[in-house]
């Protein structure tokens, strides 16, 4: 019996479920096309991601993602319910381009046949942000997207697309649309790519207890014609001209993220070659330009971050004016084994914080990650 579908979202499964996923049987029997979540609330990687990706790709066949927006939501809270009601306009493009860059980082090239879908439903969310804002955390996830050489398209539902879409911004965007009601979607019927018409399937080389939705993906479409049309290849290879540069000497602590991958080259679109952590601290030399505009994009020891968007600077220098003063590893001057170096007198050196110890002494914390008392006796600082 044919199959009255051709693609298959793949919604919130654990591994063990992923592992078990037929992804050959699925296209023997008709489904020509696979979407699934990449990236889950709080920026972490999908755990079925990766099976899904190899799965898929080795079956040969197409391949789509979707990242679940939760710009403008309180992420510092703990359980998901509660997360859910603490909805602000207050930093949430900056949130939406973190949802972009971690999704990129993910990707890592790899190639895709079917867009990049921002995937947007919660109604507390559009209620806060509405048309508006919704608009403008769409934007700053499709500029990043589009930059790293993917097809940006939208997803919701019907409804949503009718109360916090802007139609007319929106009108040339890949857009898949959720309806289960009777009857194709007729809220975008020129840029409709996907509906997505009903729920949990089974057979087909899907396990028992799989969440999936069926689709019917009718392709990138021009306005004058209503066939399906091959989607176009959504990765570009990386520029061969590289940015100019310029010397720079800044200093700052890694921030905005868990992780940060650190580049081959000066943008999103260059291989991995290692991570920094949160609250590492960097030392920036050089710094990418653009058509005279930085690129935000800056060059460690290790290789390209970018840097503006996730660095905090350094707030200061110190010149030591005592003979020598010690270095310690934590903030406590009655501790011989937390001294790791003695700085001598015309010594400079960048601070990164001024924190304050338990008895109430407050320190520098410097950019080799020792602290030293932040007393005016020992050294002169000045602001950066």
């Amino acid at each position: 019996m044919s199959l009255d579908y051709n693609c298959i979202d793949l919604c919130n499964n654990t591994p063990d479920l992923a592992k078990k996923v037929d992804f050959v049987k699925m296209k023997n029997a008709g489904v020509k096309y696979v979407i699934f979540r990449a990236i889950r609330r709080r920026l972490i990687t999908d755990e079925s991601f990766e099976i899904y990706y190899k799965g898929a790709k080795e079956a040969g066949l197409k391949i789509g993602v979707y990242l679940y927006s939760y710009a403008g939501c309180n992420q510092s809270t703990g359980a998901r319910a509660d997360v859910m009601k603490n909805w602000s306009t207050k930093n949430c493009v900056n949130y939406a381009r973190l949802e972009a860059n971690a999704l990129v980082n993910l990707l890592n090239k790899r190639k895709l046949d079917l867009p990049v879908f921002y995937d947007l439903e919660e109604r507390a969310q559009a209620k806060v942000l509405k048309k508006e804002y919704i608009t403008k955390i769409s934007e700053a996830f499709k500029e990043i997207v589009e930059k790293a050489g993917y097809t940006f398209g939208l997803y919701c539902d019907q409804d949503y697309y009718n109360a916090y879409i802007d139609k007319k911004k929106w009108k040339n965007t890949p857009t898949w649309i959720a309806k289960y009601s009777e009857g194709k979607p007729t809220c975008c019927e020129d840029n409709l790519i996907g509906w997505q018409y009903k729920g949990t399937v089974s057979g087909e080389g899907l396990p028992s207890g799989l969440k999936c939705d069926r689709t019917h993906w009718y392709g990138i479409k021009s306005t004058n014609t209503t066939k399906e049309e091959p989607t176009k290849e959504v990765v570009t290879e990386t520029k061969k001209e590289s940015p100019t540069t310029k010397t720079i000497d800044y200093y700052g602590r890694i921030s905005n993220c868990t992780n940060l991958n650190i580049r081959k080259g000066p943008g999103a679109s260059y291989k991995s070659v290692g991570i920094y952590k949160s609250n590492e601290i960097v030392h920036i030399t050089e710094e990418a330009y653009e058509d005279g505009k930085s690129t935000g994009w800056g060059k460690t020891d290790k290789g390209w971050i970018s840097y503006k968007k996730y660095t905090t600077k350094a707030i200061g220098k110190i010149t030591i004016t005592c003979n020598s003063l010690n270095l310690r590893s934590s903030m406590n001057a009655f501790l011989s084994n937390n001294i790791k170096k003695v700085a001598k007198k015309n010594e400079t050196y960048v601070v990164m914080d001024i924190k304050k110890a338990s008895n109430g002494t407050t320190w520098y914390w410097l950019s080799n990650g020792y602290y030293c008392s932040s007393s005016n006796k020992y050294s002169r600082y000045a602001s950066l």
